[in-house]
């Protein structure tokens, strides 16, 4: 497997911008939105729904309502800026239409691990993404990703828009906070654990059969396909980096977060956003994860 975030094959490198405006320059993403009747073929004008196109080229994005309040991409992300010791990464635009920058903030320590905590700001122009930041933190030895809410905290905020200067600064404030309080709970959860023993030398075993609902029906082909991926988490968990969490629900998770970022998949465009989508914001596996380990401590 190839050890390195998603976020690595997507995108624009904006690590050398150091404002929102030269990460929206330098990724492509400093084009304008306007709205725009649609209209049949035979000039009958759909009511109550518009298109939103780039003024630019008049490229469609989608279709909302009316109502539909256009932020450009340099408004809605202005009060990126305010966030104190934020690095850009990378920046760009989904076949989804999500509008994204990825920062990292410094990093911190768990259980003697170097995490960093990176931030994804998302906004859309056809009404399925709101202004949101996520929270995805980085185990560095093998760039793993947890994407992962637990204890009632979520890693996912949402962000309300602003065109005042206070207001901007005290949003960035407040997702510094939260991000701040977001570490802290994750830094303890992960305390507790790798306190938390596996029953036996075989409950990893047993939780990922847990996890993939190995009872069901299969084919022959589906089949090897799940004893490859069973293989692959069982390599993780004995892998050189988690030596010091195995037998933990700790080192358990670990193993999981190291397949789920680096499992194998089509080396196209598509499949790498694709990845990216579903590591970074699909809190769902690894929660069930969670769960199996948790039955088998």
């Amino acid at each position: 497997m190839t050890r390195t975030a998603t976020w690595n094959f997507i995108g624009k490198d904006v690590k050398s911008c150091g404002t929102v405006e030269e990460v929206i320059k330098n990724s492509g993403l400093d084009y304008e939105v306007e709205k725009q009747p649609i209209f049949l073929d035979g000039g009958f004008e759909i009511p109550n729904k518009v298109a939103t196109v780039k003024k630019e080229t008049g490229e469609y994005i989608g279709v909302v309502s009316p109502s539909y309040t256009v932020y450009q991409n340099k408004d809605a992300f202005d009060f990126v800026d305010n966030i104190p010791n934020l690095d850009f990464v990378k920046a760009g635009e989904t076949r989804g239409g999500m509008v994204y920058i990825i920062g990292k903030l410094p990093s911190t320590h768990v259980l003697n691990d170097e995490f960093t905590p990176f931030v994804i700001f998302q906004t859309s122009h056809n009404g399925i993404y709101n202004l949101r930041m996520t929270i995805c933190p980085l185990r560095i030895v093998c760039q793993n990703q947890f994407a992962w809410s637990f204890k009632q905290m979520q890693n996912t905020i949402s962000i309300r828009h602003s065109s005042q200067i206070e207001s901007r600064m005290q949003q960035a404030q407040i997702l510094m906070n939260d991000t701040a309080l977001y570490m802290q709970g994750f830094t303890n959860t992960a305390e507790e654990l790798a306190m938390l023993k596996l029953g036996s030398a075989d409950s990893i075993y047993k939780i990922i059969d847990a996890f993939f609902d190995s009872t069901k029906e299969i084919t022959e082909r589906q089949r090897r396909a799940l004893e490859d991926k069973k293989s692959a988490i069982i390599r993780c968990y004995g892998a050189d980096d988690n030596a010091n969490f195995r037998g933990t629900a700790w080192g358990a998770v670990n193993a999981f977060t190291d397949f789920n970022t680096h499992a194998e998949r089509k080396q196209t465009a598509n499949a790498a956003e694709s990845k990216f989508m579903n590591v970074t914001f699909d809190t769902a596996a690894l929660t069930k994860f969670i769960e199996c380990v948790r039955a088998y401590a």
